[in-house]
Parts: structure tokens; sequence; C-alpha cells
């Protein structure tokens, strides 16, 4: 008796302690799981807020500030090239040329610059999709001047201008707005799942064992 009542003690106590053992590396790997966790989470946050940094890292008037700058400095710029390039040659294949230089150039300055999307330079999406905001623009901007004489017949000058420049105004908020937000921004990493600790069953007691 006395015998098997030793067997039976010791057997329950190296039962313990295998059960103990397997809930400590249960709990270290708990520990460990969280930490990997945390580690994605602040990874995460970290990507989240470059990526808020790229899109305007001093708040949208300072990046529209930068939008009209670029785009009205690359506008001067086309107007003297225009002016040059006038007598010299034909003014619509000149116009085209410009046309085409200075959206590409505007693109990138507003890459680099207006919205901090990266250090290279802009891809063929960015410029393809900035190139359609300003057709969409022109086309808006040009409808304006060419309806006004329909609401408003024998508009003056000074009225064409007006309706001009206030289409001219809107349609370039709206642009400034549609790149800040859909063009020239990166799309969110997708969030790293969290790992989910492993429950304490007899399998894995017995493998810690």
């Amino acid at each position: 008796m006395g015998t098997k009542g030793g067997i039976r003690r010791t057997a329950t106590a190296a039962g313990r302690a295998t059960t103990g053992r397997a809930g400590r590396a249960a709990t270290d790997r708990a520990a460990s799981d969280r930490a990997a966790t945390d580690r994605a989470a602040k990874s995460r946050k970290t990507r989240d807020r470059e990526t808020r940094d790229r899109a305007g890292r001093r708040g949208p008037l300072a990046a529209f500030a930068r939008f009209v700058i670029c785009g009205g400095g690359v506008s001067l710029l086309s107007s003297g090239v225009l002016l040059v390039l006038t007598g010299r040659v034909p003014f619509a294949a000149a116009n085209a040329a410009v046309t085409v230089a200075s959206t590409a150039l505007a693109t990138e300055l507003h890459h680099r610059f207006t919205f901090g999307a990266g250090k290279g330079l802009a891809g063929w999406r960015v410029h393809a999709q900035s190139a359609l905001t300003l057709a969409l623009a022109y086309a808006v901007t040009t409808t304006a001047v060419l309806a006004l004489p329909a609401v408003r017949p024998h508009p003056s000058a000074l009225l064409t201008q007006a309706v001009y420049l206030t289409a001219s105004a809107l349609t370039g908020t709206a642009r400034f707005l549609v790149l800040r937000l859909l063009v020239f921004t990166d799309r969110p990493a997708r969030p790293a799942r969290p790992a989910t600790p492993s429950p304490l069953t007899r399998t894995t007691i017995t493998t810690a064992a």
C-alpha cells in the first residue's frame, strides 16, 4: 500500500509539474502573440501617419495654396512659351504641345510638392487621372461660357469674364479635392490580422511537456 501510495503521489506530482510547464509555455506564447499584435498595430499606425503626412503635411489650406502656386506658375510659363512660339509654329500645334507638356509638368509638381505623394516620378495612372480632371474642368468652364448667351442674350465682356472666372474657381476647387482625396493618395494597407492565442488543450499540454 505504501509503495502504491508513493507511486500515486509521484505520478500526481509529475502531472502537476507537466501541467505547470504547459501552462507557463501557453502563457509565454500568449504574451508573445500579444507583443506581436502590439508591434503590428504600432507599425500600422506609423504607416497611416506617414500616409496622412504625404497627403499634406501642413494641412489642406497649405496644400491648396501650393496647388494654386504650382498651377498658376505652370500657366504663366505656358503662356510665355506660346508667346515665343507665335508666328514660328502653327498655333494649334503649339497649343497642343504646350498643353501636354504643361499638364505633365503640373502633375509632377503636384505629386512632389503640393501633396507630397512621393519622391519618385508620378506613374502613368496618376498622369492619366490628372489629365482627366483637367479635361473635365475645361469642359465645364467652356460649357458655362457658351451657355451664357442662352441665359443672358448679348452678355457684356465683363459678365463673360465673371462667369468664366467663377466657373474656373469652382472647377479648380473641385479638381483640388479630387486630386488630394483620390489621385495623390496611397491606398491604406490592409490591417494585419491579430494572432489568436491557442487554447490550452490536452494536445498542447502533451506537446509542451
